[in-house]
């Protein structure tokens, strides 16, 4: 399935919403400026509504003009391997040492995800990588889940004999997540295709204008 954000622009003058969408392989997160944040923290930075206005004004295609807009972003379809990047550097080029917490199982972004297209769909954290070192160097350290034992405290090799009651990950070494979908059964490969002229499509758009 094609991963892509949906992007909602609407106008503050006429109220006009004009939709856009973008394919994406990684979803890379923001880090909040706090000591210790969850990933769900990373998700909120990186989704939340912002105001285009003075130099990042934006052209009405409907007034023809420059206005004051408010833009939102959206998952359009859920991904069924999620990977999600950190942003731990900085302008300077300096690393942010920030630990984040990241329960191993039942992730839930549906909140992310436009009103019409949410599921109940969770997913279960597969693999992550971390980073030891700075910006000119260092070692990638790669963890995945343990195949040999289901037992619920060995999911991941790394848990075992650090986690294996809290079945949390807390570090703050991590660079990439990545998350496997709960499914019954294994899907068919199916292509995305939008249709301008595809009245679901439009149905999904204005159902969730309403409510921005």
């Amino acid at each position: 399935m094609v991963r892509m954000y949906c992007q909602l622009v609407k106008c503050t003058k006429c109220n006009n919403i004009s939709p856009s969408f973008q394919a994406f392989n990684i979803i890379s997160l923001s880090l909040p400026r706090k000591s210790k944040i969850n990933l769900h923290d990373a998700f909120d930075e990186e989704f939340k509504v912002e105001k285009m206005t003075d130099d990042c004004s934006y052209k009405c295609e409907k007034c023809n003009d420059n206005v004051t807009a408010i833009k939102n972003v959206f998952i359009w379809s859920l991904p069924d391997v999620l990977t999600n990047g950190l942003k731990r550097c900085h302008n300077t080029h300096i690393k942010f040492p920030i630990s984040v917490q990241c329960s191993l199982d039942d992730l839930d972004i549906n909140i992310y995800c436009l009103e019409t297209r949410k599921s109940n769909k969770k997913h279960d954290l597969y693999a992550f990588i971390e980073h030891y070192g700075g910006m000119g160097g260092g070692h990638y350290v790669a963890y995945c889940k343990n195949s040999i034992t289901k037992n619920g405290s060995n999911m991941m090799i790394a848990m075992q004999h650090i986690f294996p009651i809290f079945r949390k990950l807390l570090t703050i070494q991590v660079l990439m997540f990545y998350f496997i979908k709960k499914i019954d059964v294994v899907p068919d490969f199916v292509e995305m295709k939008i249709d301008d002229n595809d009245e679901d499509y439009f149905a999904d758009i204005n159902a969730s204008a309403r409510n921005i």
